[in-house]
């Protein structure tokens, strides 16, 4: 049997405890798809940084806190919510690296909205608030995750909907904010019917895509959300 691509997942973490978490989901989807996860350590150190990148096959960034809007040149938001400045600042200098390098990155949520922060985007700060959503849906359901509350529209040429073989999903929705301006070279694979970004993706690479909603909870019973990993481990390979 081939060695199992290595995938670095991205580290979530908790100041109040000091503590670095990650839903199964993540791992456990990795697995199913044929990867070799690990929790890469939170750290600033550049050099060890630009050693990661050498070191694995593939990049998952995780959902987690907001991103400090300061990152795209904005001022808080009265709903912004609770900021981890050392994921910020490890995300917002590691993901670039790692697109230049060609290496798979797949971001889910938070990671959407930091793959296209970091390339140069901009955010919505609080999707309740805002005026450029019509009719907008409720973004932030309650548990159980595993429950779909809203159907995404996927662009049919996209490498979202090759990954996952639809052009619409039923998805979960754990939210408040969502991409707005689109970085360059990017382009937009998924919107809700409201019009919020669900998917984004950069053509020409090998596999640069994140999606809003959160798969780590919804692969087991769905075959879809498996695809989105196994589109991306085949990547990494």
């Amino acid at each position: 049997m081939p060695p199992r691509p290595r995938i670095g997942i991205f580290p979530r973490y908790d100041a109040s405890l000091r503590n670095i978490t990650l839903g199964s989901g993540y791992t456990d989807g990795t697995l199913a798809a044929g990867g070799m996860p690990s929790i890469m350590p939170l750290t600033s150190d550049r050099d060890l940084l630009d050693q990661l990148v050498d070191d694995y096959d593939g990049f998952i960034i995780p959902g987690g806190q907001d991103i400090d809007p300061g990152a795209y040149g904005q001022m808080p938001s009265p709903n912004l919510e609770e900021v981890s400045p050392q994921r910020d600042d490890m995300e917002y200098y590691l993901a670039p690296k790692i697109i230049a390098a060609d290496k798979p990155l797949f971001g889910v949520c938070r990671g959407l909205q930091m793959i296209n922060v970091s390339m140069g985007g901009t955010l919505l700060q609080d999707l309740a608030t805002t005026s450029f959503i019509e009719n907008p849906i409720d973004h932030y359901q309650g548990p159980p995750y595993t429950t779909v509350v809203h159907a995404v529209d996927i662009n049919p040429a996209s490498l979202l909907s090759r990954v996952t073989g639809a052009s619409e999903l039923e998805v979960n929705s754990i939210h408040h904010q969502s991409a707005f301006d689109i970085a360059e070279g990017f382009v937009i694979s998924a919107f809700s019917p409201d019009g919020v970004v669900e998917g984004i993706e950069m053509p020409g690479m090998r596999f640069v895509l994140g999606v809003q909603w959160h798969p780590e909870y919804l692969w087991p019973t769905r075959a879809a959300q498996l695809g989105l990993f196994k589109g991306f481990v085949a990547a990494c390979r």
